[in-house]
């Protein structure tokens, strides 16, 4: 199925942004057959050459997306439901904005100009919760024996003021104003990274330390056991001479 998308500039700036973002080539699937009504808006439609009998303005096309404004609402009706198929990030990774695209046209909001800074922005914000949770992960490891890890712990909460200044710059849709304070926190995270890694490398090193010494001890005693035992042989006392052997 291919997905054609609706250029005509009556209509919201929705999709059209990610006119050169968006695959719109779709795999076989469950979907809704839609006809618009007198009143509707299509923005994209579907295209299937075995369904000649739906003419949708052309023979095997029917509606992708309709959008219908309800008094001061707007509503949208889908082919396909959200999050699988052409929405998916499989097929489409800005196919999940373009979906927030229509809940922010519905809710009033003002639609992002720069779609591929906001897309950026979502990525940025997904990567700190991952970084986060990582280091997290990695000092609860490293306090396990016994090391101190509150100067880190302090770094991150420092770290989570700017995140909660970007977060709100962007739901007040202040791109500009959240993109460098994100990336320089992202930055300052990343380098905590490397910090937790060597915090962890210095609490194993005693680790291995004793390990080694273990390991080379029992070779080392197990070594002398066997020269002393099969090879000097000073704990062996000498066969005496019996008398059948004598006779």
């Amino acid at each position: 199925m291919e997905v054609i998308l609706n250029e005509d500039p009556s209509l919201p700036a929705i999709f059209t942004p990610y006119k050169d973002l968006l695959s719109y080539q779709v795999g076989s699937g469950g979907y809704t057959l839609m006809i618009p009504k007198e009143g509707s808006e299509t923005y994209m439609w579907s295209k299937i050459g075995s369904f000649s009998e739906f003419s949708y303005p052309e023979p095997g096309m029917f509606p992708h997306t309709l959008g219908w404004r309800y008094g001061r609402g707007y509503t949208w009706s889908l082919m396909d439901y959200s999050g699988s198929g052409f929405w998916g990030d499989d097929l489409n990774p800005y196919g999940m904005d373009a979906y927030l695209g229509m809940l922010m046209y519905s809710t009033g909001r003002k639609l992002p100009e720069d779609v591929v800074t906001v897309h950026q922005l979502r990525i940025h914000f997904r990567r700190y919760a991952e970084e986060k949770g990582f280091i997290y992960a990695m000092l609860g490891f490293v306090e396990r024996f016994g090391a101190n890890t509150d100067a880190l712990v302090h770094k991150i909460a420092g770290m989570d003021i700017g995140w909660e200044q970007s977060r709100g710059l962007y739901l007040e849709q202040d791109y500009e104003g959240a993109w460098p304070i994100i990336t320089s926190v992202l930055d300052e995270l990343f380098l905590l990274r490397t910090e937790a890694l060597k915090a962890k490398d210095r609490a194993l090193l005693w680790i291995y330390i004793i390990e080694w010494l273990t390991v080379s001890g029992t070779f080392l005693a197990a070594g002398f056991s066997v020269w002393t035992l099969m090879v000097r042989r000073r704990l062996y006392r000498g066969v005496p001479t019996t008398r059948l052997v004598q006779r």
